[in-house]
């Protein structure tokens, strides 16, 4: 949590912001959260920004912690900076982690007694089935469909609780009109080989913003005119440009509406 020193509104705006290791500040402060919130001090408004950003958080993620952890603060702002996660080959409603999990329970629910770690054994190499019970992991969803529908409910949350949503598609390495000089260095850093399936899922996402949703809006062109090395890897960007996204995120949430006029 970081508060501005505004003195406008007298109550303090409440902003909760999501996202992955991008906006996560335990990961890396300052970010563009800091920035965000000098801006405001520097224009007088008084806010609170929640940072509700976890490193390797998806959009499917970002909306449990929004319900578990954002809804309580009652926010007037609910602001989402993603979209690189979602093209994770892992990416899905349920991860690797809790489907192993609950394999493992149900596992350990149907031991028996006489020689345990032997029958553990064969129901671990064996398609058993544990008292009628399948647990099947399936397949990722498309990239798009995912990010899509993910958007959809974190808007209509904010609808439904009366406050502002703006979901960021967040920029990436290879899509807008920017280029960088090292761009295969940072891209082999990320190391997940991912500019190949932003190729198809990034542009299909921008036409979405464009045409689709008022609550989202596409950042992958505020970079187009800077020179420089903005990205250290796929997604994550350089020290000195997060103030490039701070700016863009005010100057959006103004032509939105989203902040109290005096």
């Amino acid at each position: 949590m970081v508060r501005s020193l505004g003195k406008f509104p007298a109550q303090p705006l409440k902003v909760f912001i999501t996202g992955g290791s991008t906006s996560d500040m335990t990961l890396k402060s300052p970010n563009w959260i800091n920035d965000l919130q000098q801006i405001f001090t520097r224009h007088d408004i008084n806010a609170v920004l929640y940072c509700g950003a976890v490193c390797g958080y998806n959009s499917w993620q970002e909306f449990s912690k929004l319900v578990r952890d954002g809804l309580p603060l009652k926010p007037d702002i609910h602001i989402s900076y993603s979209g690189a996660n979602d093209c994770s080959i892992n990416v899905g409603y349920v991860t690797n982690y809790e489907n192993e999990f609950y394999q493992a329970a149900m596992r350990q629910q149907t031991l028996s007694p006489i020689m345990p770690s032997t029958v553990y054994l064969f129901k671990s190499l064996l398609p058993v089935n544990y008292g009628g019970v399948q647990i099947k992991k399936t397949e990722s969803p498309q990239p798009l469909y995912f990010w899509e529908q993910n958007m959809r409910l974190m808007s209509g949350t904010a609808l439904k609780n009366g406050y502002h949503f703006m979901g960021i598609l967040q920029p990436v390495l290879g899509q807008g009109n920017y280029r960088q000089s090292n761009a295969a260095e940072a891209d082999s850093a990320g190391k997940m080989g991912r500019s190949i399936l932003f190729q198809s899922y990034y542009p299909q996402a921008a036409e979405y913003v464009l045409h689709e949703d008022t609550t989202l809006f596409d950042f992958t062109h505020i970079f187009d005119t800077v020179q420089g090395q903005v990205f250290v890897d796929y997604c994550h960007i350089d020290g000195d440009y997060q103030k490039t996204v701070a700016q863009n995120v005010f100057e959006q949430m103004l032509k939105a509406g989203y902040l109290p006029n005096r």
